[in-house]
């Protein structure tokens, strides 16, 4: 069962033709690709062998009724992916951990290597600390949605890196500048989530959770 969270990561990469997956985990993001959005290649990276055996397992068994190319890479992010790849999955890990892969990878192999690259990012935590780092590495932010999968809310952000920096305001950086912009059901529903469980915590900071509900109801609702 491929789960509302890849299903909208897969449908964000668009128009690629070969997509590396990093913590490729049980592969079902490369088999969602594969039936739903053409594309034909894909390099599945983990940097655990147990996970990368599972994504080979389950892709193989797809592949054995589709011609399909799939290299599997027991490596640690983005510094094994191909200069021809068009779009880059790091997804289901901390922000933190995001950051630290883009740094490895922009160290090793310079910012221009992946200029041309489109990268589908969902951090589970510390959001804004990613976008932020994406920000002052000149990567563009060109779509952005939330998704509800499983009872929990998660943000997607796409971006590509750009010459030329576009600063985001602080509040684009904490909320999202697509996000902001289109305020769609499924954000509204997120805040309005967020905005329940701060109104349930009751302890000395009580003023500034009230002035932390007022600013999300008049920023995001």
């Amino acid at each position: 069962m491929i789960s509302e969270r890849i299903k909208t990561i897969a449908s964000l990469i668009k128009n690629a033709n070969k997509i590396a997956d990093v913590g490729c985990d049980h592969g079902y993001l490369i088999i969602e690709c594969f039936n739903n959005y053409n594309v034909n290649d894909a390099i599945a990276i983990d940097n655990k062998y147990m996970p990368l055996e599972s994504a080979k397992h389950n892709i193989n068994l797809y592949n054995k009724y589709n011609n399909k190319n799939v290299r599997y890479s027991l490596s640690s992010g983005i510094n094994d992916v191909d200069a021809d790849t068009d779009a880059v999955v790091i997804a289901g890990m901390g922000g933190s951990l995001i950051i630290n892969i883009l740094k490895d990878g922009f160290s090793l192999n310079g910012l221009p290597y992946y200029k041309n690259m489109k990268f589908i990012l969902q951090a589970n935590r510390n959001v804004s600390e990613l976008r932020k780092f994406l920000n002052e590495n000149c990567f563009e932010i060109i779509n952005e949605k939330v998704v509800y999968d499983d009872k929990k809310y998660y943000e997607i952000i796409v971006c590509q890196y750009l010459e030329a920096c576009l600063k985001l305001t602080d509040i684009e950086i904490e909320f999202g500048p697509i996000l902001l912009k289109n305020k769609d059901e499924v954000f509204i529903n997120y805040y309005n989530h967020e905005i329940k469980k701060l109104e349930k915590i009751v302890n000395d900071n009580t003023n500034s959770i009230t002035k932390k509900i007022e600013r999300i109801k008049n920023i995001c609702l």
